[in-house]
């Protein structure tokens, strides 16, 4: 019995752990593990897979505009955004994506005859 556990100890060392994605990407072992891992991730509803943004550089300066500019910017955002914004406190931890999706549909039932 010592001797299949060892065969299996040393089977399984062999295989080589990528220390970058740029690693990973060239692995064809690795891909398909983590296309599996993804694919998992998605299935389980723990991740939405969503197309990446354009890459956008900013440069400027930037200044603190008033509580009514403001005001008057959030309320020009679609209404799902405006809850969006509520929802998602900024630099704070999420405990979860089903609690952001609770406290959407408790904010959106909440407004669903005014405004937010």
């Amino acid at each position: 019995m010592f001797d299949s556990n060892r065969a299996y100890i040393s089977s399984t060392s062999a295989i080589r752990i990528p220390r970058s994605a740029s690693e990973v990407v060239v692995d064809p072992h690795w891909v398909v593990a983590m296309q599996a891992e993804m694919d998992a991730l998605v299935h389980n509803w723990i991740w939405e897979m969503v197309p990446l943004p354009p890459k956008v550089r900013v440069e400027g300066t930037v200044k603190k505009v008033s509580d009514e500019e403001s005001e008057k910017y959030f309320h020009s955002r679609p209404r799902g955004s405006q809850i969006g914004a509520i929802v998602s406190k900024q630099s704070s931890v999420v405990p979860g994506r089903y609690m952001l999706h609770q406290e959407y549909k408790e904010l959106e039932a909440k407004f669903s005859g005014g405004l937010v």
